[in-house]
This record gives C-alpha cells, structure tokens and sequence, in this order.
C-alpha cells in the first residue's frame, strides 16, 4: 500500500498494513521543508540482478544455493536475517539518510522484501515514515537504524546499512565478498565529502544526471 504525506488517520493505518507483525509503529510525519530524497524509494536502482553466492565464506551461512548474513543492532535487541546477495550496493548521499543515520553517507543493500525478516525482537521495532514511499524501522531500545521498506507497486524492496552486519574477531563483515561492494553513488550532489573513486555519482537515482568527483555536471552520453 502506497502511504500518503497527510498525516492522517488513514496514513497511519497504511503504514500499519505494511510493517512487520506486532512491530511497535510510530509513524511520524517529517517536516514539509525536509527535501524529499528518500533515495531509494523509486525505479531505476535496480541495475543488476543479484547473484547465487558461490561457495561458502568464512564465517557466513550458506543455505542451499542462498547466502545468509545476519545483522543487530547496538543493544542486541533486535536482529535481521538478510538471505541471498543485494542486488543493489549503494553509497547514498541524500540528505533524509544524513539524518537517519547521522552520518555523511551511508552503504545500503538492497534486497526483495522477502529476502530481510526481523528474527529477533520484532515486538522492538519502530517505524517512521520518512515520506509517502518509505518507511525506516530503528530499535526502540538504542534507536540503531535496521533497515529501510520502500513501499512501490512495481518493485518494493527492502535495503539494509551495511554496517550493522555481524563482524569477526577482527571487526571484519562476516561473509564479505564483491557483491557487498558500492557499486555506485546516488544524491551525490548533496554529498558532505568529495569520493575520488572509480564508482558514477548521480544527482539522484541511477539514470540521473551524472557527476565528476567535485560535483560538477558531465555531458549527456550520446
């Protein structure tokens, strides 16, 4: 279901019919002024197909042909289970996702919805919506962002940050390989730091306006 921007009673009730049973819901209108750059809340990032994982990882469970990672939040109340690879890596740059995640960027895989399920503490889970195709669900309890559902009739989806991934001994992402790499940057226009990278940089969603490392506009393909 499509969420409207209102803040009506009837908004509330959508966003109930699209959260995860028993989630603990506070849907919460943003600010008018906030842009609205919920970044992958449209078409068009959807770039690449994902891929079977090939071979077991260390420290990564391996189900079948389907690679399974796991995630938590700072207290450990609340963990997500994140099964097969992304399809899209992202680093996004938008301004709503600064906020989020009180960070400059912020690393996202995205994943069917199907494929990212709360197994643990899903009774702790709060939700905001952050504009009428987005909903972004936290811990109640330490307030760590877990993931994102973007809720469109053609391809909804579910992203993760990367950084709440279970790590090793060593802090290293269990089960990291290529398919976890940033494959490009969106909203880079309102980026905090320059990335002199080899990645494209859009002024929005993929298909955008491209950008050079300043920020500068490059000349249409032809």
């Amino acid at each position: 279901a499509k969420l409207n921007e209102s803040g009506s009673d009837s908004q509330s009730e959508a966003a109930r019919n699209t959260l995860p049973p028993r989630a603990l819901v506070r849907a919460r209108q943003w600010p008018a002024s906030l842009p609205n750059q919920d970044a992958h809340a449209g078409s068009g990032i959807r770039s690449r197909g994902a891929k079977p994982a090939s071979g077991a990882m260390a420290g990564a469970a391996v189900a079948g042909e389907a690679m399974v990672r796991r995630g938590t939040c700072m207290c450990g109340a609340c963990a997500v289970e994140l099964r097969g690879q992304p399809f899209f890596s992202v680093l996004c740059h938008c301004t709503i996702c600064q906020r989020w995640n009180a960070a400059p960027f912020t690393h996202w895989l995205g994943y069917p919805v199907a494929s990212v399920r709360c197994v643990e503490g899903e009774d702790k889970l709060i939700a905001h919506n952050t504009s009428a195709t987005m909903t972004r669900f936290a811990c109640a309890v330490c307030s760590v962002p877990l993931f994102n559902e973007a809720h469109s009739e053609t391809e909804p989806f579910r992203d993760v940050p990367s950084g709440i991934l279970d790590r090793d001994e060593s802090g290293r992402i269990l089960g990291l390989d290529a398919e976890l790499a940033p494959k490009t940057h969106i909203y880079y226009r309102s980026r905090v730091f320059a990335f002199n990278d080899n990645l494209p940089k859009f002024t929005a969603l993929p298909h955008s306006a491209r950008l050079d490392a300043d920020g500068n506009e490059l000349p249409a393909a032809k």
